[in-house]
């Protein structure tokens, strides 16, 4: 994403939470609540440059991960919560169009999509901002996150000219910097099914601040991770 965009998303941030915080119809919830939610991580991976896409046909894409995690939620001052978080959550990238070679009518040979996929563990910060009725809620949130580094694989197609085809699997935990800080912006939305249970949606996007690879040689290239998360989860009143 451009500055312009971050510039704009941190402003909005910043105007709801003023507009959020002088509104007296607040989420009435005092007590503390522990809950479970999973979800969706729509990934990608940024490079200062990229070595794969530079100078030839092969594209970048998101690479689609699932989360799941468990959380503590409690009232600082109302209208503001904290809710510490610990999640498991898969990120990564995958590359296409690789070149393939081709001769007569032999099948093709050469190698297919290439994807990286790295799985963390988390531990999340999250702080949020509450307005709404006894029944609907609606949420800011900011969410600090340090991740530290489960695995690390790269697995690429490969097709002979026999017709056969098989994956290679690459190990690149020792490539792969085994922590990573990243931040969080969203909103959630949030329904009180009873006095003790409630379910919610959220959407956010995370920003990784710090590098993903490890930097020598040819991958001497600051990258960083971003991803739309969209998370449901349910919380009971403890």
């Amino acid at each position: 994403m451009t500055k312009g965009i971050h510039r704009t998303i941190f402003l909005f941030a910043f105007l709801l939470t003023s507009t959020i915080s002088r509104t007296y119809l607040v989420w009435g919830q005092e007590r503390p609540r522990f809950g479970f939610e999973v979800g969706l991580n729509i990934g990608q991976q940024v490079f200062s440059h990229d070595i794969e896409t530079e100078n030839s046909g092969i594209t970048k894409e998101p690479r689609r991960g699932f989360i799941v995690g468990a959380l503590y939620e409690f009232s600082i001052s109302q209208p503001f919560f904290f809710a510490p978080e610990l999640r498991y959550i898969q990120k990564g990238v995958r590359y296409k169009g690789f070149p393939m070679i081709q001769s007569g009518n032999n099948p093709p040979i050469g190698l297919g999509d290439l994807e990286y996929q790295l799985e963390y563990l988390e531990a999340v910060a999250t702080l949020k901002v509450k307005s709404g009725s006894d029944k609907f809620g609606i949420s800011l949130i900011a969410a600090p996150a340090l991740g530290i580094l489960l695995s690390s694989h790269a697995y690429q197609q490969a097709y002979e000219s026999t017709g056969n085809h098989f994956t290679n699997n690459y190990d690149i935990s020792q490539r792969t910097e085994t922590f990573e800080f990243s931040m969080s912006g969203g909103t959630a939305i949030e329904y009180n099914m009873s006095a003790g249970v409630s379910v919610y949606i959220s959407g956010m996007y995370s920003l990784g601040l710090t590098d993903i690879y490890v930097r020598s040689g040819i991958y001497d290239a600051f990258s960083h991770s971003e991803g739309v998360l969209v998370l449901g989860g349910v919380l009971f009143t403890l």
